[in-house]
Protein backbone atom coordinates (compact mmCIF):
# COMPACT_ATOMS: atom_id res chain seq x y z
CA UNK A 1 0.00 0.00 0.00
CA UNK A 2 2.97 2.11 -0.18
CA UNK A 3 5.17 3.60 -2.53
CA UNK A 4 3.93 4.85 -6.40
CA UNK A 5 2.12 3.13 -8.91
CA UNK A 6 5.48 1.81 -10.51
CA UNK A 7 6.79 -0.04 -7.42
CA UNK A 8 3.63 -1.00 -6.10
CA UNK A 9 2.99 -2.70 -9.66
CA UNK A 10 7.09 -4.15 -9.62
CA UNK A 11 6.26 -5.80 -6.14
CA UNK A 12 3.02 -7.42 -7.52
CA UNK A 13 4.74 -8.65 -10.20
CA UNK A 14 7.65 -10.06 -8.13
CA UNK A 15 5.53 -11.63 -5.76
CA UNK A 16 3.71 -13.66 -8.68
CA UNK A 17 6.94 -14.88 -10.16
CA UNK A 18 7.71 -15.76 -6.51
CA UNK A 19 5.12 -18.26 -6.33
CA UNK A 20 5.74 -19.18 -9.76
CA UNK A 21 9.37 -20.23 -9.13
CA UNK A 22 8.68 -21.25 -5.48
CA UNK A 23 5.43 -23.66 -6.94
CA UNK A 24 2.87 -22.25 -4.58
CA UNK A 25 1.17 -19.50 -7.21
CA UNK A 26 -2.36 -21.85 -6.52
CA UNK A 27 -2.09 -21.55 -3.25
CA UNK A 28 -1.96 -17.56 -4.03
CA UNK A 29 -4.33 -17.08 -6.32
CA UNK A 30 -6.83 -18.90 -4.28
CA UNK A 31 -6.00 -16.76 -1.63
CA UNK A 32 -6.17 -13.73 -3.42
CA UNK A 33 -9.67 -15.09 -4.72
CA UNK A 34 -11.06 -15.78 -1.31
CA UNK A 35 -10.85 -11.84 -0.20
CA UNK A 36 -14.28 -10.84 -0.98
CA UNK A 37 -14.45 -7.23 -2.48
CA UNK A 38 -17.90 -5.94 -3.31
CA UNK A 39 -19.45 -5.01 -6.17
CA UNK A 40 -19.42 -1.13 -5.35
CA UNK A 41 -15.90 -1.15 -4.50
CA UNK A 42 -15.49 -3.16 -7.46
CA UNK A 43 -16.99 -0.40 -9.39
CA UNK A 44 -15.38 2.22 -8.06
CA UNK A 45 -12.40 0.61 -8.90
CA UNK A 46 -13.75 -0.06 -13.07
CA UNK A 47 -14.77 3.37 -13.72
CA UNK A 48 -11.20 4.73 -12.41
CA UNK A 49 -9.67 2.26 -14.83
CA UNK A 50 -12.31 3.65 -17.24
CA UNK A 51 -11.65 6.98 -16.99
CA UNK A 52 -7.76 6.49 -17.07
CA UNK A 53 -8.00 4.16 -20.17
CA UNK A 54 -10.51 4.36 -22.30
CA UNK A 55 -10.68 1.64 -24.80
CA UNK A 56 -12.72 -0.77 -23.00
CA UNK A 57 -15.48 1.33 -22.68
CA UNK A 58 -15.25 2.36 -26.26
CA UNK A 59 -15.30 -1.25 -27.11
CA UNK A 60 -17.98 -1.95 -24.62
CA UNK A 61 -20.11 1.20 -26.87
CA UNK A 62 -19.62 -0.66 -30.16
CA UNK A 63 -20.41 -3.96 -28.97
CA UNK A 64 -23.66 -2.55 -27.26
CA UNK A 65 -24.19 -0.63 -30.31
CA UNK A 66 -24.06 -3.50 -32.40
CA UNK A 67 -26.29 -5.58 -30.77
CA UNK A 68 -28.91 -3.19 -29.93
CA UNK A 69 -29.33 -2.29 -34.03
CA UNK A 70 -29.00 -5.85 -34.75
CA UNK A 71 -32.02 -6.43 -32.34
CA UNK A 72 -33.89 -3.42 -33.56
CA UNK A 73 -33.85 -4.85 -37.08
CA UNK A 74 -34.97 -8.45 -35.71
CA UNK A 75 -39.21 -9.08 -35.51
CA UNK A 76 -38.12 -11.29 -32.45
CA UNK A 77 -39.64 -10.00 -29.21
CA UNK A 78 -36.44 -11.50 -27.17
CA UNK A 79 -32.86 -10.12 -27.44
CA UNK A 80 -30.84 -13.16 -25.97
CA UNK A 81 -27.18 -12.21 -24.91
CA UNK A 82 -24.57 -15.08 -23.98
CA UNK A 83 -21.57 -13.00 -21.91
CA UNK A 84 -18.77 -15.09 -21.30
CA UNK A 85 -16.70 -13.66 -18.33
CA UNK A 86 -19.66 -11.41 -17.15
CA UNK A 87 -17.82 -10.55 -13.81
CA UNK A 88 -20.44 -7.96 -12.40
CA UNK A 89 -21.96 -7.14 -15.51
CA UNK A 90 -21.11 -3.86 -15.89
CA UNK A 91 -21.47 -3.47 -19.49
CA UNK A 92 -25.30 -3.80 -19.80
CA UNK A 93 -26.90 -1.23 -17.64
CA UNK A 94 -26.61 1.59 -19.90
CA UNK A 95 -27.58 -1.11 -22.65
CA UNK A 96 -30.91 -1.63 -20.15
CA UNK A 97 -31.30 2.04 -20.18
CA UNK A 98 -31.06 2.19 -24.37
CA UNK A 99 -33.48 -0.96 -24.38
CA UNK A 100 -36.12 1.25 -22.32
CA UNK A 101 -36.29 3.83 -24.49
CA UNK A 102 -37.26 1.84 -28.00
CA UNK A 103 -40.36 4.04 -29.04
CA UNK A 104 -42.46 0.60 -29.66
CA UNK A 105 -41.70 -0.64 -26.25
CA UNK A 106 -38.90 -2.75 -24.40
CA UNK A 107 -38.10 -5.71 -25.82
CA UNK A 108 -37.79 -8.88 -23.30
CA UNK A 109 -33.96 -9.24 -22.50
CA UNK A 110 -32.93 -12.52 -21.61
CA UNK A 111 -28.55 -12.71 -20.66
CA UNK A 112 -27.29 -16.08 -20.03
CA UNK A 113 -24.05 -14.80 -17.74
CA UNK A 114 -21.12 -17.17 -17.87
CA UNK A 115 -17.98 -17.31 -15.60
CA UNK A 116 -15.69 -18.48 -13.81
CA UNK A 117 -16.61 -20.69 -10.05
CA UNK A 118 -15.06 -18.62 -6.93
CA UNK A 119 -12.99 -20.91 -4.52
CA UNK A 120 -15.45 -21.89 -1.26
CA UNK A 121 -18.72 -22.92 -1.00
CA UNK A 122 -20.79 -21.16 -3.32
CA UNK A 123 -19.23 -21.27 -6.15
CA UNK A 124 -21.68 -19.13 -8.07
CA UNK A 125 -22.60 -16.55 -5.70
CA UNK A 126 -20.98 -13.68 -7.79
CA UNK A 127 -22.67 -15.35 -10.97
CA UNK A 128 -26.09 -14.71 -9.23
CA UNK A 129 -25.58 -11.79 -7.10
CA UNK A 130 -25.23 -10.12 -11.04
CA UNK A 131 -28.09 -11.50 -12.01
CA UNK A 132 -30.05 -9.87 -8.81
CA UNK A 133 -28.45 -6.32 -9.59
CA UNK A 134 -29.55 -6.64 -13.41
CA UNK A 135 -32.71 -7.92 -12.48
CA UNK A 136 -33.10 -4.54 -10.29
CA UNK A 137 -31.91 -2.68 -12.80
CA UNK A 138 -34.26 -3.64 -15.85
CA UNK A 139 -37.22 -3.90 -13.22
CA UNK A 140 -36.32 0.14 -12.61
CA UNK A 141 -36.37 0.28 -16.38
CA UNK A 142 -39.38 -1.77 -17.07
CA UNK A 143 -37.58 -4.20 -19.17
CA UNK A 144 -38.65 -7.51 -19.16
CA UNK A 145 -35.74 -9.77 -17.99
CA UNK A 146 -34.53 -13.08 -17.73
CA UNK A 147 -30.95 -14.30 -16.14
CA UNK A 148 -29.18 -17.49 -16.49
CA UNK A 149 -25.41 -17.96 -14.70
CA UNK A 150 -23.12 -20.75 -15.59
CA UNK A 151 -20.58 -20.97 -13.24
CA UNK A 152 -18.04 -22.74 -15.11
CA UNK A 153 -14.17 -23.50 -15.25
CA UNK A 154 -13.66 -24.50 -18.90
CA UNK A 155 -15.88 -22.54 -21.23
CA UNK A 156 -15.08 -25.04 -23.80
CA UNK A 157 -17.55 -27.90 -21.84
CA UNK A 158 -20.44 -25.25 -21.84
CA UNK A 159 -23.22 -26.79 -23.75
CA UNK A 160 -25.49 -25.84 -26.03
CA UNK A 161 -28.58 -26.95 -23.45
CA UNK A 162 -27.01 -25.18 -20.93
CA UNK A 163 -27.64 -21.72 -22.58
CA UNK A 164 -31.64 -22.15 -22.17
CA UNK A 165 -32.24 -20.91 -26.03
CA UNK A 166 -35.45 -20.66 -26.71
CA UNK A 167 -36.96 -20.27 -30.38
CA UNK A 168 -37.83 -16.14 -30.29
Amino acid sequence: SSGNASQRLAHVFASGIEARLAGTGSQLYAAKCAIRISAAEKLQAYQVYLSACPFKKIGMSFANKTIFDSALASSNPTIHIVDFGIAYGFQWPIFIQHLSEVPDGPRKLRITGIEYPQPGFRPAERLQETGRRLANYCERFNVQFEYNSIASQNWETVKIEDLKLQRN
